[in-house]
Parts: structure tokens; C-alpha cells; sequence
């Protein structure tokens, strides 16, 4: 009887316990969201199982949509929406994502990059080097998969498998062109020739017509292409929106050893810069560059006595001259026929506003429609040796001289050029000063970086983009088994993913970090139009060179060095492995590419074995300044040369940084009087991160080293002058993990909730049998006396 009743107890007690901790609720209204669960290594689909029963369990209400095995570990479900804050909570969900809908943002090419110049070259088995044997995935609006130039969706054909993500079926054809576009660049066999031909494509469609596309299609686009055993992934839809769970899945796409390369997406100087997955560290990011096509026009302007440089952009169709046009600059207001009458223009260079005046028409008002055209005609008629449209509104603007309503006779007969509304108003308020004169140039170069390619920086600690690719007037397959000439960093980054797999079929066993090392360290420095070296965060490393990167023997490890220094840690160094792809690294020699007057710089190279070196770079500051400095190392061998970026950041806060006792620990140094300063410490790693606040009162702190590895720290600091910033970044070597307790509750998958409940539930179940039985105990002995 007691041992009934003690059970009752029990039962009553535990259902009492669930009743408290769970309810059951309905709901009509289901979102799409993807619940992520803590990594586990091995028995992932029984995990993540195991966990979808639990939630169930747990009064869930959802439907699956699909399980994420490899770049994430959870599922894609569809949940009653009132039960989305308590699922956020759950100890055993790490992250729930909801779905979001993100803005998207040949043959000339392939002799600019240097295709041609790769055929004495062979792999291991002597085959031509065309891609053979590369996997290659696709993430993009389908592909035309009937064009005569991709041979078929099939396992015989150019196009081997693929899904479609909006449809829900195994046909990805594409009705918008955009794939095709890119799958020509990478891999055509026909009349056009990609530039691995041989390669065999994947194509998870993802998006359609619209600009827009789900976060969720394209997370599970990237989980199947571990399944599919891909080599590389192209990613040509740039978001205008750095999206956290896509970034953390082209990271964990990588440590699968698949490569992946992004466009950097076409905002070009906007401050949306570059988006996800572009922005993801270890993904290739691409920029576009102009190509090897008379329309890659570049143009200066300089301006007696002034020093600014101007960014005037050639319109399409625009004349060129063969020298430079030097004149007096005049303005025409809008360059209409009325405007430029009565002026002698001769041998001018005219400056006038883009469209007309607002005029009533119908009773509304509506600006002037006036073509570039009709500028052009008009100022040239009266002599004018060149023309600049600055823009009506902010920025810049790319202009088009030849339409459809122009009359079929029209030829542009003087250069033409565009300028933001900015340096436009600029000119003008120095025109109104008196007269001035002026000399613009406008000529071929097909290294000049495309206004639209997107610029970094992305973060302070790694560089982006990585490199530039032609991606401006390419020809590629299109639907209806046709051909386009198209421009966008969507077909810059298809170059580098040919590039890649002839590098893979080359060398099949380099990891994604030595693809993207070989990649941009061989690429060739590009300047801008006035010959200046572009910044990193516009050109990367340079433009794509495939016959350098095919004949390269040297990969280096991080492939850029970032270094920050301060006032106060005046000093820093980065240490960069150097390791061959065939036999021996051999003799180096190292030149320095460094026009810094205020911070040293130099480098060595220290071998570490018969094969290995380190190339150490130092730097040290000289003088008291403040902000981001770039140059250049080169290190040659015997057989080839490569170019490293090196950008020093001059800090205005200096933190100091110490891995001590299995803690980071933290203090700040600023200029000025400061009131405190928030620190973030971030594993890139695992995409963890932790912070503390430092006073000047309480300047020193730390938070647990919970993993080894790099760790970036960036410090938000507080001063009387405003606001200051700092960063460092700190290798962890010592360690030390959560307890014994925590770490045998991750190894078996018990999330901590659940733990305590469990151990509560049994401290209860103890204390109450130990009372039932000293209670029952007693009387027992008075009923039955041990003694008589």
C-alpha cells in the first residue's frame, strides 16, 4: 500500500512538474522559420531527429519543411506563430531564424585574364586543363538547361543534377536568364566557350523573376551541396543586407572543404557596400572590373588649379579623342538648343545639368525630357570639343548617348562624359570665381574597377573584396538558347569560379583557403584612371590572372595582412605561413611595395622546415597619426611571384589584451579623457561572442578563453571628444572550457533546463521516500519489536 502510494506521489509530483515547465498551444497562423539546434559530431540525422521529437514533446506545433545537416545542424519547419517567443527560449534551440525576403542586388574576358595562355598546361593525368572532373553548384534563378551550349539535365550532360527550390522539384529551368548568364561564363562547350568547359554544374534555383530571395532557399541550396559532394559554389546573388545565418552557412560550407565564391553585389560607392553572403570572411569575394572591349572606356579630369580628383564616367557610345582635350570650361545650363545659343563654344569643354526645367503639362508638373543625345548634338554643333552631364540629383549616373529615339543618322561626334551632383555643383561654384581651364582624357582600359562593384571594408580584421574579375560588356549563354552582352559583379565572380576549378583539377587536394590564396596573390595590382593604386576595399588584391595562378608554387596563409597598431602599442607584427603546392618552396626574395612616411614597415622570412616558411611583417608607428595605411610585399621564387596586401590600421584606443589562466583579459588606453568603453570579444570561428565595460575607475576585466584560437576584440570607447575606437586581435592557447558537468551535458545532447529539472525532480523523489520510509520505519517497529 505505502509503495503505491509513494508511487502515485511521484507521478503526481512529475506531472506537476511538466504541467508547470509546458502548455499546449493551437494556432491557425504558421510562419517558416529554421530552428537551429547546438552541433553535435556524428549521428546528425538521429540528433536533429531526436530533437524534432522533443520540441513535439514539448507541445510544438509544426510541419517540416527540410532537415539542415551540414552548414547548420536543425531543420526548416513551418510553426503555430503564437509559439515562436517560447521556441526562442528553449535551452535546446541554439537560434531560430524567420524567413526573410532579401533584395538581390565572354570570349574577349577569357584572353584579358589570360585563358589562353594555360594550354602547355596539364594535370596529374595529362588531360588539358578545362575543369574535367569539377563539381561545381550553382545558387542562382535556374538553368536554361535546353541551350545548345550546357548539353542537357542529366547525368550524361553539362547540367548533372540540381533542385529547385521554388517549385519543390528536380527541374531547375530557368525563366529569368540570370543562371544561364552565369553558367556560360563558367562552363559553355559550344559556339561559346565558359572558361572550364569541361566542368560538370549542379543548379539549385532559389530565386525567379523578382529581385528578391528567401534566406531560408538559399541556406538549404548551400546544406545540399555537401550532399552532392560539390567542389565549388558560385553565388551570384548579392543582397543588399549582411544576413547573419547565411554568412554563418558559407562558413561552415567552407569547413566542409567546399569552396565558395561571391559577387560582391553592384552598390558600388552606396554605404550598403557589400552584402551577405559576399561579406562571409572566408567565402571569395569578387569585384567586377571593365573587359577587354572597346566600350571599356575610363576618362580624368583635371581642373587648373584645383587637385581634386573627379570621377567622370565615359557614356556609352561617346566618341573618344586621341589626345587629351584641353579648354576653357563653359556652362550651358541644360544644353538645350535655346541654352547654348549665342555662346562661343569653340574648342570648349561645356558643362551642363542632367534633364530640364520642370514644365506644366496637362496641368501637371513634370521635368523637361531632353536626351543625351541632344546635349551632345547641340553643344558640338557650336564647336564644343567635349561635354560633361553632371547629375540632377545625389550621386553618380551611368548615361547612354544612342536610343531608340534618336535619329538613325545621329553619331556622337565629341567625347562625353557623366559626374555626380556633388563635384558637378563643385566645378561650378569655381567657374563662378572666373575663367578656367580644364584638360579631360578619355581612353581604353579594361582594369579600371566598374563603378557599380560594391567597395568594402567589411570589418576590420579581414579583407573585402578579395579580388576583381571582367564583369562589365560579357557574353554568355542566355535563355531561349541565345546569347546577351550583360555587365554586374553576378558575372565577375563566374570568371573566378572557372578559374577555381582549373586550379582544382590541377591540384585537387587544396583546401578552400589555398584556392583563394593562389587566386589573389597571383592576381595582377590595378590602378585607377589617374594611375593610383586602388584601395583593397575597391580592388581586393587585384585583378583575376588564371595563367598566373595555374603556374603559381607558393599559397599563402592568411592571404592579406591586417595589422593594428596605436599610440600606445606602437608596434605589431603578422606572421604569414608560406608553403609550396608541388616538391620545395626554394630561394625567396621579398621586395616591399610601402609609401607610408608616418609607420615602418618591413619583412623576413624565417623557414620553419625544408618545405615551409613564415614571412613575418613588422610595423612600427613614427609618428602620432591616426588611420588605415596600405601597401604591398611581394616574395618571389625561382618559379613565380606573388603580392600580399598589407593594410595597418592606426587605432585612436589601444586595447591591451592578455590570455592568462583560461581568461582574456581586457584594459583600455585612450587619448582623451574617457568615461568607459564597451568591449566585444568574437571567435570567428564558432561565431560566438562576449563583451565587458571598462571604466577608467575599474580598468581591467576578462571574460573566459572557452576555445583556442584567433579571437578579434573591438572596443567602443567613450571620450570627452566623442567617440573613439580600438582593436586587437589575440591568438588563445589557454583555454579552459566550461566545467566537467557542462561538458559531459553537451557530449550526451542534454540541454541544461532539462538537467536540472532531472536532478531536482530525483533530489525531490529522494527526500520524499527517505521521509515515507522513516516514517513507515518507526511504526514497523513498534509492530513488530526486534526484540521480545
Amino acid at each position: 500500500m505505502s509503495i503505491k502510494v509513494l508511487q502515485k506521489s511521484l507521478v503526481a509530483l512529475l506531472f506537476l512538474m511538466l504541467l508547470t515547465n509546458f502548455s499546449l498551444t493551437h494556432s491557425s497562423s504558421y510562419v517558416e522559420v529554421i530552428v537551429e539546434f547546438e552541433p553535435v559530431v556524428g549521428y546528425v540525422e538521429h540528433y536533429i531527429d531526436s530533437r524534432l521529437a522533443q520540441l513535439r514533446d514539448l507541445g510544438y506545433d509544426f510541419d517540416v519543411v527540410g532537415k539542415l545537416r551540414n552548414v547548420m545542424q536543425g531543420a526548416v519547419v513551418n510553426i503555430s506563430s503564437d509559439q515562436l517567443e517560447r521556441l526562442k527560449n528553449e535551452d535546446i534551440v541554439a537560434n531560430v531564424y524567420p524567413e526573410k525576403f532579401l533584395k538581390t542586388n565572354l570570349d574577349r574576358s577569357l584572353r584579358l585574364i589570360e585563358v589562353d595562355k594555360i594550354s602547355p598546361l596539364t594535370d596529374s593525368l595529362g588531360r588539358e586543363l578545362t575543369g574535367e572532373g569539377i563539381r561545381v553548384a550553382l545558387v542562382d534563378t535556374g538553368i536554361d538547361y535546353t541551350h545548345k551550349d550546357l548539353m542537357g539535365l542529366a547525368e550524361g550532360g553539362k547540367i548533372v543534377n540540381g533542385y529547385d527550390f521554388l517549385e519543390r522539384d528536380k527541374e531547375p529551368m530557368d525563366t529569368d536568364g540570370h543562371g544561364t548568364l552565369v553558367a556560360g561564363i563558367i562552363a559553355a562547350d559550344g559556339e561559346v566557350k565558359g572558361i572550364a568547359p569541361k566542368a560538370q554544374l549542379f543548379v539549385y534555383r532559389v530565386a525567379s523573376e523578382g529581385s528578391y530571395v528567401s534566406t531560408h532557399d538559399m541556406i538549404r541550396a548551400l546544406d545540399r551541396a555537401v550532399d552532392d559532394h560539390i567542389d565549388i559554389v558560385n553565388i551570384s546573388l548579392g543582397l543588399d543586407y549582411v544576413s547573419e545565418e547565411i554568412d554563418r552557412a558559407v562558413e561552415n560550407l567552407v569547413k566542409n572543404g567546399i569552396a565558395v565564391v561571391t559577387a560582391a553585389g553592384n552598390n558600388g560607392e552606396m554605404e550598403k557596400g557589400i552584402g551577405s553572403p559576399a561579406s562571409a570572411k572566408n567565402a571569395i569575394t569578387v569585384g567586377a572590373s571593365l573587359n577587354n572591349v572597346t566600350s571599356s572606356l575610363a576618362s580624368t579630369l583635371r581642373i587648373e588649379g584645383d587637385t581634386t580628383r573627379y570621377e567622370v564616367i565615359p557614356m556609352i557610345d561617346s566618341a573618344i579623342a586621341d589626345e587629351p582635350i584641353k579648354g576653357k570650361l563653359v556652362y550651358a545650363n541644360f544644353a538645350r538648343e535655346k541654352d547654348v545659343d549665342g555662346i562661343d563654344l569653340k574648342g570648349s569643354i561645356v558643362l551642363a545639368e542632367r534633364g530640364g526645367e520642370l514644365i506644366q503639362v496637362d496641368g501637371k508638373e513634370q521635368m523637361e525630357l531632353i536626351y543625351f543625345s541632344e546635349k551632345e548634338y547641340n553643344v558640338a554643333k557650336s564647336g564644343a570639343a567635349a561635354l560633361i552631364v553632371y547629375n540632377n540629383m545625389h550621386g553618380i549616373f551611368y548615361g547612354k548617348l544612342i536610343h531608340e529615339g534618336a535619329s538613325p543618322t545621329y553619331k556622337p561626334s565629341i567625347p562625353v562624359v557623366s559626374l555626380s551632383r556633388e563635384q558637378g555643383l563643385l566645378i561650378k561654384e569655381i567657374m563662378s570665381r572666373g575663367d578656367v581651364n580644364a584638360e579631360l582624357s578619355v581612353f581604353y582600359d579594361p582594369d579600371i574597377v566598374a563603378s557599380f562593384s560594391s567597395r568594402g571594408p567589411v570589418s576590420p580584421f579581414y579583407m573585402k573584396p578579395d579580388l576583381v574579375a571582367p564583369g562589365a560588356f560579357i557574353n554568355s549563354t542566355m535563355i531561349g538558347n541565345s546569347y546577351n552582352l550583360t555587365s554586374g559583379t553576378s558575372f565577375a565572380a563566374p570568371h573566378v569560379t572557372g578559374a577555381a576549378a582549373l586550379l582544382l583539377q590541377k591540384n585537387p587536394e587544396l583546401e578552400p583557403a589555398e584556392v583563394a590564396s593562389i587566386l589573389a596573390t597571383t592576381a595582377e595590382p590595378v590602378t585607377d584612371a589617374y594611375d593610383i593604386p586602388y584601395p583593397f576595399e575597391v580592388a581586393g588584391a587585384g585583378r583575376l590572372n588564371v595563367a598566373a595562378a595555374l603556374k603559381s608554387n607558393i599559397i599563402a596563409i592568411p592571404h592579406y595582412a591586417i595589422i593594428h597598431i596605436s599610440s600606445v602599442d606602437s608596434e605589431a607584427s603578422r606572421m604569414i605561413v608560406l608553403r609550396p603546392i608541388e616538391d620545395e618552396l626554394g630561394q625567396l626574395k621579398i621586395n616591399l611595395e610601402w609609401n607610408n612616411e608616418p609607420i615602418s614597415l618591413n619583412a623576413s622570412i624565417e623557414k620553419t622546415n625544408s618545405t615551409n616558411a613564415d614571412l613575418i611583417v613588422n610595423t612600427k608607428l613614427l609618428q602620432n597619426v591616426t588611420g588605415k595605411f596600405e601597401g604591398r610585399v611581394y616574395v618571389e621564387s625561382t618559379q613565380n611571384k606573388i603580392s600580399i596586401p598589407v593594410i595597418v590600421y592606426v587605432d585612436e584606443a589601444t586595447v591591451n589584451a592578455n590570455n592568462k589562466d583560461g581568461r582574456i583579459w581586457l584594459s583600455i588606453d585612450a587619448p582623451d579623457r574617457w568615461k568607459f568603453a564597451k568591449v566585444v570579444i568574437t571567435n570567428p570561428d564558432v561565431k560566438s561572442t562576449q563583451s565587458v565595460t571598462l571604466t577608467p575607475s575599474s580598468n581591467l576585466s576578462s571574460v573566459p578563453a572557452r576555445s583556442v584560437g584567433e579571437h578579434w576584440i573591438e572596443a567602443n570607447v567613450i571620450t570627452d571628444n566623442g567617440d573613439v575606437k580600438g582593436f586587437s586581435v589575440i591568438y588563445v592557447e589557454d583555454a579552459n572550457p566550461d566545467g566537467i558537468f557542462t561538458d559531459y551535458l553537451t557530449m550526451y545532447g542534454i540541454p541544461m533546463k532539462e538537467a536540472f529539472m532531472i536532478v531536482a525532480f530525483l533530489g525531490i523523489a529522494v527526500a520524499i521516500a527517505f521521509v515515507w520510509t522513516r516514517k513507515n520505519g518507526s511504526k514497523e517497529e513498534t509492530l513488530f519489536p526486534s526484540a521480545s
